[in-house]
């Protein structure tokens, strides 16, 4: 009897599991056709701001402004990385600091 419930288990699983990748697919392919959606409205948007760009034009503002926060990202990381480690080596030197006054 346990076996049979262990198979229901296992197959109810592997049912599940089928599940959530046509699921992670579904949710894949609504993600990519927002995307587009938001390109064509954003491109709408830029062209009737400025009737002159092209389409190039405005996919390399994109890039240029992807880029650029990207950056900006790096160096948040980069600092508080730097902030982070400036604090474990004020601890350190606290530690070693009370445990030289804990000696004389």
């Amino acid at each position: 009897m346990a076996k049979k419930n262990i198979n229901k288990i296992k197959s109810e699983l592997e049912e599940a599991k089928a599940k959530v990748i046509a699921l992670e697919a579904e949710q894949k392919l609504a993600e990519e056709t927002l995307q587009k959606e938001i390109g064509k409205i954003y491109t709408q948007i830029q062209f009737k701001k400025d009737k002159n760009l092209s389409y190039e034009e405005v996919l390399s503002k994109l890039k240029s402004e992807l880029t650029l926060v990207k950056e900006e990202e790096k160096e948040q990381r980069l600092a508080a990385k730097k902030a982070r480690e400036e604090a474990k080596q004020n601890e350190a030197k606290t530690q070693d600091f009370s445990v030289e006054n804990h000696q004389n």
